[in-house]
């Protein structure tokens, strides 16, 4: 009687192998997903705005936790910002996007309150550099008001404190 042999598990291919050394030398967090056809896995860069590279890196705090916290609170605001009608600000077109307040429907109304309420609880001083690290997707260090470009991490951090202990999350 013939001996049935198990085939051998299928380890999927790495991420250097699907997209080539070139992708990988700058320091991006590729990772393979599965898609909808079976057997075919797409790559997903997983920093692509300035936030990811900062929870990537772990420069919002070296704490695992904390720094889930606080990348998850960023996250949640952009969600919050997006689902009120905003858009993300392209370089497709110089005019700025101002989201209309006339003809929406009473979810974004009430998510726009909601954000609302999350940007006073932070305060004047801190939602600016909220809306141009979260929500446009600009680093830290560029942002107009700093003196010295190293503190706007740590203004960045102190924001994203102060909204997660709003949220309580």
């Amino acid at each position: 009687m013939p001996i049935k042999r198990r085939p051998k598990p299928r380890t999927p291919p790495s991420v250097a192998a699907l997209v080539g050394p070139h992708r990988t030398q700058h320091g991006d967090m590729l990772e393979t997903e599965d898609t909808a056809r079976a057997g075919k896995l797409r790559v997903r860069n997983r920093t692509q705005t300035m936030l990811d590279r900062y929870y990537g890196r772990r420069e919002l705090d070296k704490d695992l936790q904390k720094n889930q916290r606080l990348y998850d609170t960023g996250c949640r605001l952009y969600a919050l910002w997006y689902a009120a009608g905003g858009i993300q600000l392209r370089a497709s077109g110089f005019e700025r996007h101002i989201p209309t307040t006339g003809n929406t429907s009473d979810e974004q109304a009430r998510k726009r309150r909601e954000l609302n309420n999350a940007m006073r609880a932070v305060g004047l001083r801190l939602s600016p550099i909220l809306v141009h690290v979260c929500i446009c997707g600009e680093a830290a260090r560029d942002w107009p008001p700093l003196r010295e470009p190293k503190a706007g991490l740590d203004v960045l951090i102190l924001a994203l404190g102060a909204l997660a202990d709003h949220w309580r999350v």
